[in-house]
């Protein structure tokens, strides 16, 4: 599900930027990953509170909701609402993981969790044929369609036979927090967005930028304030502060080239670019093949990681 709400969206990017007649095909993609920047810690903090079984399953009850939402969206900032609802579905990928630690051992548990984070990934080799051919029968609405359908199917699934997490951690709901972070990190790269077109040092886009400094900079002051903040950043260690930043720069490029994927698949190849990619099935090799090492490594990391400590 968590597939069908990242990946698969940029399958169908050209026919969604033709129906809306935009020309920021970011903002349709990205708009569910800076959400899911707020949704994450929230949910997150608040399944340690009330449980993880509970919160997962209104967790994919919100992302199936927002992919509805984008399925019937008469225009473009509706279509941006359903896909920040939707962005919940990356907390649930974060919740399946606090579940896998809370009902296996360690060892164990670290290869679950491999085979927990990248064996979806399974379906993401077959999956971009399958959106491909779907898409161009019945348009980019089908994508969301199996995404409501997917989210409906794991709640269900999780609710009637997954069982309860017995481990809480009493504490309060810092919203405040997850707004301010989300916002913060919303505006700057609105800012990045909008810089190239308005001009970097345009008045409209230093003061969007100057708000999310701002604002980030009231979450990093309230974060130290809180005994529960949505993130607790008072004990980030250096290796922790390494590893983070491996992960962001690592995540960013990988998200950037799948969204290039889309856009040069849909050149024809009369262009004379060199691109050749519109022969019909070329776009699920790209999204497929780079599925394939997602799974081994993942899968292998998982495997390795109590050994090697």
């Amino acid at each position: 599900m968590v597939d069908t709400v990242i990946t698969a969206p940029l399958i169908v990017l050209p026919q969604m930027l033709e129906h809306f007649g935009a020309d920021q095909p970011a903002w349709l993609n990205a708009s569910a990953l800076l959400a899911g920047a707020m949704w994450a810690p929230l949910l997150g903090r608040t399944a340690d509170v009330h449980g993880k079984r509970k919160v997962l399953v209104w967790t994919l009850i919100l992302a199936g909701t927002g992919a509805l939402v984008c399925m019937i969206a008469p225009s473009l900032w509706m279509f941006v609402l359903g896909r920040v609802i939707q962005g919940a579905a990356v907390a649930s990928l974060f919740l399946t993981v606090g579940v896998v630690r809370d009902i296996c051992d360690t060892r164990m548990g670290m290869i679950v969790t491999g085979i927990v984070t990248t064996g979806n990934a399974v379906f993401g080799i077959g999956f971009p044929f399958l959106f491909e051919t779907l898409s161009q029968a019945y348009g980019y609405r089908i994508v969301f369609v199996v995404s409501a359908v997917f989210a409906a199917v794991g709640a269900l699934l999780v609710r009637f036979f997954l069982p309860e997490s017995v481990v809480r951690t009493p504490g309060r709901i810092d919203v405040a927090g997850a707004l301010l972070l989300g916002g913060g990190i919303a505006a700057v790269v609105t800012y990045v967005s909008l810089g190239g077109d308005l001009g970097w040092t345009g008045a409209i886009p230093l003061l969007i930028l100057l708000t999310g400094a701002v604002t980030l900079g009231c979450w990093i002051r309230l974060a130290h304030r809180k005994p529960d903040p949505v993130v607790d950043i008072t004990n980030l260690s250096r290796p922790l502060m390494l590893t983070l930043g491996v992960v962001v720069l690592g995540t960013g490029a990988y998200q950037s080239m799948l969204q290039l994927f889309s856009l040069l698949a849909d050149v024809s190849a009369d262009e004379g670019l060199g691109y050749g990619l519109a022969a019909e099935g070329a776009l699920g090799m790209l999204y497929g093949i780079p599925a394939i090492g997602i799974v081994l490594g993942g899968t292998l990391a998982g495997a390795l990681a109590p050994r090697i400590g």
